[in-house]
């Protein structure tokens, strides 16, 4: 499949500005679910510095506000933002006369608003602001769309500028407007303000000289072709031009029409076709941003520029969270779909001067220029947050994506490039570790802790050939009578002699590299040869705790039935343990998934209960047999809202037939307050160390 944008243009964006919070929240979740992008601000102070640096189509206000009023925001802003419209979402209306009358005003909404209301009035101003756009040069744009090319003609002398003029427009008539400059300084605020086709340039100036009048128009203009006009005794200073970067010349005064029009044209392909090839060698083919290559060019005249200045620059990294898993649930071309919306969306995050790069898979580098501190990259930081905040329609299908983000600054974090890279990396590693769909700047902490992940990445490669990985048992214990009825299978890395590590330490770096589905059909085939080997104790199940990355593979349930028969055992042998966020994630296809491996017998299990934000409810359209509880249900239960709260999924899971296990009872006075609430089974220190085989110890605890 072949998806390119070949030059990612900044989506359409919505401010919206008021005091109070939840209102703020409540706008956000309404606009955001019918796809417009949103940035927030706290007051019309707060708007007004966002709107500066960045271009809305919409700004949308509250009247009343401390330190700038909505009025205010939108006097302060008709200059600086023409191509804004303006909605007012009030609930002053005492003071809502005359403010519809207003040019710029779009629309007034009062509060208590419509959500349908609200999103047609928001769509609407959007149109506006489009059209408006559109129309801010209506005679350049007709004229473009009727195939014109703007024509710059740098010529001092007037007489030889009405010749060139006159001989192009012989022999093309209407098809070039010309436009005249006489001095460098002006063709250069010429070529600043608007794109041309081509220059055609005298390099005798009263400004500028020779090659240096060549020089200027490269630095307005790169990617303009250039043909200079020379004097016939100076033909080997044409040629020294061509050499310098102009495409062609023409001798002063030998302006043959054919000749003239020739030449520009040439000049036009083949500056075409230099900036084609240039694009294929520093822009990535999928996305169109910036490639490596080209990122690394711009860090370099960045650092310089900001060491002259000594102004800030900033690198942000930007990994996208779970990637993988989109991947394997819904094909790559989907995935590639996604990374070209994940492109524009950055694109329009940042300022027009700073550089989106894609450098490989869901990584992405954004550069950022002219800071004046952390102030201003925590801005980007946060409307690239808000970007994603709005699901992404992708193939059909309605996807949320979260990203992380890494920001290192120079000078303040690091001397070099190499350096500056390196921290902004370890500051995405923080984001990733503190739960994702998070920013981390960098501090010397974490680059310690990123350069102990990295070891820790190269010491597991290899890992499962070499035998390092083993398990280890965690009794689960029945509360009424106090022996084991069940173990949970923990997985255990031995990194070196005498240094076992637990999962918990090395999962989500198992998880990124891609290793983990691999490692987990070796946890699920060891777990039933345990099983064979522990037949004498009928009646207990083994569990097993499986990601979110092995759910979402295809042959994921083909795999459960087919260990299962090699091994010879039932599926009543085995529970297998799913997050609740792994289940929020992949609802649809777990589903029917988990229907599939409840029917080869298999006791399916939510882990961790509580510690996201699933409804009881919605899990009970799974066939569950099992809740294991967080922690944060089962720790300080002194209070009375905490038992309340216990006792009341309990019941609910009581009523659905489901057994709950309490995890982690580390004391008696736990366990007593847990059973005396209905929680039958436990596991813990309290309830029993990890044993390397199944079935060694069934004692158990007293529990009376």
């Amino acid at each position: 499949m072949s998806v390119r944008i070949s030059d990612p243009q900044p989506r359409a964006r919505v401010l919206f500005a008021d005091d109070d919070p939840g209102v703020r929240a409540a706008i956000a979740h309404t606009l955001r679910k019918r796809g417009l992008i949103v940035d927030l601000a706290i007051d019309g102070a707060e708007a007004l510095a966002l709107a500066r640096e960045f271009p809305y189509s919409v700004v949308a206000t509250d009247l009343r506000m401390p330190k700038l009023s909505g009025l205010e925001l939108i006097e302060a802003l008709e200059e600086v933002r023409p191509e804004a419209v303006f909605v007012i979402i009030t609930g002053a209306i005492d003071a809502l006369e005359g403010v519809a009358s207003r040019a710029r005003v779009h629309s007034v909404v009062p509060k208590p608003w419509t959500e349908e209301g609200l999103v047609s009035t928001i769509e609407s101003a959007v149109i506006e602001s489009h059209g408006r756009t559109m129309v801010r040069s209506p005679s350049s744009a007709t004229f473009i769309a009727h195939g014109g090319l703007f024509l710059l003609v740098l010529e001092d002398n007037d007489l030889d500028a009405r010749m060139l003029e006159r001989s192009i427009e012989r022999v093309a008539p209407g098809a070039f407007r010309m436009v005249r400059a006489r001095t460098l300084a002006e063709a250069s605020r010429f070529l600043r303000g608007r794109p041309y086709s081509a220059v055609l340039a005298d390099v005798g100036l009263p400004d500028s000289n020779g090659l240096a009048t060549l020089k200027g128009l490269l630095g307005a203009s790169p990617d303009t072709p250039i043909l200079v006009i020379t004097g016939a005794e100076d033909e080997s200073l044409a040629l020294e031009a061509v050499r310098a970067g102009a495409q062609d010349y023409l001798l002063k005064g030998a302006y043959d029409p054919q000749v003239v029009l020739r030449s520009i044209r040439y000049a036009v392909e083949r500056k075409r076709i230099q900036i084609q090839l240039s694009e294929l060698a520093h822009h990535d083919t999928l996305t169109g941003v910036a490639n490596r290559i080209l990122l690394m060019e711009r860090e370099k005249h960045a650092l310089s520029r900001a060491k002259r200045s000594g102004r800030h620059m900033a690198l942000l990294a930007v990994d996208l969270d779970h990637f993988k898993t989109i991947n394997d649930r819904y094909g790559h071309e989907a995935g590639d779909l996604l990374l070209v919306e994940v492109a524009q969306r950055l694109v329009s995050s940042t300022r027009s001067g700073d550089t989106v790069a894609r450098i490989g898979g869901d990584e992405f580098m954004i550069l950022l220029e002219e800071l004046d501190s952390h102030d201003g990259a925590r801005r980007v930081v946060q409307r690239v947050h808000n970007a994603f905040a709005t699901p992404m329609e992708i193939d059909g299908k309605r996807l949320v994506v979260t990203p992380s983000v890494g920001i290192a600054l120079f000078p303040d974090d690091a001397a070099d490039l190499r350096e500056l890279q390196r921290h902004a990396d370890s500051a995405l590693y923080a984001a990733k570790r503190a739960g994702r769909n998070a920013a981390h700047f960098y501090s010397p902490e974490l680059h310690e802790r990123a350069r102990q992940r990295r070891e820790l990445e190269q010491d597991l490669v290899g890992a499962l050939e070499a035998g390092r990985f083993e398990l280890a048992y965690l009794p689960e214990v029945d509360l009424r009578s106090g022996t084991v009825c069940g173990y949970e299978a923990l997985l255990r890395w031995n990194r070196a002699p005498g240094q076992v590590v637990p999962a918990g330490e090395f999962l989500n770096v198992l998880d990124e590299s891609g290793e983990l589905v691999r490692v987990g059909k070796w946890v699920l085939g060891r777990v039933c040869t345990d099983a064979v080997d522990w037949q004498h104790t009928a009646g207990m199940r083994l569990s097993i705790n499986v990601s979110g990355r092995e759910l979402a593979t295809p042959d994921f349930v083909a795999s459960v039935e087919n260990t299962l028969g090699v091994h010879g055992i039932d599926g009543e042998s085995l529970e297998l343990e799913l997050t609740e966020l792994s289940l929020a994630t992949h609802f649809e296809d777990a589903k029917s998934k988990l229907s599939n491996l409840a029917a080869l017998g298999v006791t399916l299990a939510v882990d961790g209960y509580g510690a996201g934000r699933s409804s009881i409810i919605e899990l009970a359209e799974l066939p569950i047999r099992t809740l294991k509880l967080h922690e944060s249900l089962t720790h300080g239960l002194q209070t009375g809202q905490k038992r309340a709260a216990l006792s009341a999924v309990l019941g609910v899971a009581n009523a659905l037939g489901w057994s709950v296990v309490a995890k982690r009872v580390e004391t008696r006075e736990q366990l007593e307050l847990v059973r005396r609430l209905g929680c039958l089974r436990a596991q813990g220190r309290f309830c029993g160390a990890a044993v390397s085989s199944p079935g060694f110890s069934l004692a158990g605890v007293r529990t009376s």
